[in-house]
């Protein structure tokens, strides 16, 4: 099928205003300047080395106006000796991408059976951006440390 000029012409400003119809339906989302990382779930937890029960780390990537980040890749990076844990397989790193409202979660977290505190750490990026931090997390013998309770 050949489209003359004019044809040609009204097929753009009906495809024009059907996208004008639907702000942001044509639009890539802007990318950010900046990333943060914010620690939602997991800072300073206690698992339960015993039982080898742990709290799932979880983050909310927001950009410089702190709006969330979606689509993100999250790196929750775990030490490879001493007390700390492992994700599914044993793995010491966990990749996970961050859903509309800019969270991720580092699911099948299980502590050692070392008790102790230790640092994970965690990366992320997007289109090219990224931000890194790190938080404190213990495992403990079936009691808390300090005043924050197990989770079982």
């Amino acid at each position: 099928m050949t489209l003359t000029n004019p044809q040609y012409r009204s097929l753009l400003a009906t495809v024009l205003a059907s996208l004008m119809a639907f702000p942001g339906a044509a639009q890539e989302p802007a990318i950010p300047r900046m990333l943060n990382i914010v620690i939602v779930e997991g800072d300073g937890a206690v698992n339960n080395a015993r039982q080898r029960v742990s709290r799932e780390p979880i983050v909310q990537v927001t950009d410089e106006n702190n709006r969330p980040v979606a689509g993100a890749a999250v790196i929750f990076f775990l030490p490879g000796s001493g007390p700390g844990a492992t994700f599914p397989g044993g793995a010491n790193s966990f990749t996970a991408i961050t859903g509309a409202d800019g969270r991720a979660a580092a699911n099948g977290l299980k502590a050692n059976s070392l008790k102790g505190q230790y640092q994970v750490r965690v990366t992320a990026s997007f289109k090219g951006v990224s931000a890194s931090t790190s938080f404190q997390m213990a495992n403990a013998a079936g009691a808390a440390i300090g005043s924050t309770a197990l989770w079982a």
